[in-house]
């Protein structure tokens, strides 16, 4: 069964944009390779460079850190897009993990050399 599109009451118009956005990426980038990409147990690199070069993992990093500087909501809103389209394993959540806890206990010298490449996927937050 598919999802409906959320109609939270704290959606707003910048949440509905990213919203159809990542949808958007995700039917062209991540539904076409899910089945291939579940049997090999591999995600291609590529993917986390077009993902982070579509704003989905620096969503909640600051824009002095490589990110877009929105709230959590917009990693939810990623969530619940990858949950429309039938995956759960592509490593966005722990991505997602990893970043909060960078940005609320790094220091600003080690946010400065690890957000960056966490939210333009030139590394990954896996394994």
């Amino acid at each position: 069964m598919a999802l409906a599109t959320p109609t939270a009451t704290w959606f707003n118009d910048d949440h509905r944009l990213y919203a159809d956005s990542v949808g958007r990426f995700f039917a062209d980038h991540l539904v076409p390779n899910i089945e291939r990409w579940n049997e090999e147990e591999i995600v291609e690199r590529n993917f986390w460079h077009q993902a982070g070069a579509a704003g989905i993992l620096g969503a909640t990093i600051p824009q002095t850190h490589g990110g877009a500087g929105g709230g959590i909501a917009f990693d939810a809103i990623t969530a619940y897009e990858q949950a429309r389209c039938g995956d759960n394993g592509w490593g966005f959540g722990i991505q997602s993990i990893v970043i909060g806890y960078v940005q609320a206990y790094a220091t600003e010298e080690q946010k400065t050399r690890w957000l960056p490449q966490l939210a333009s996927g030139g590394k990954r937050s896996l394994h």
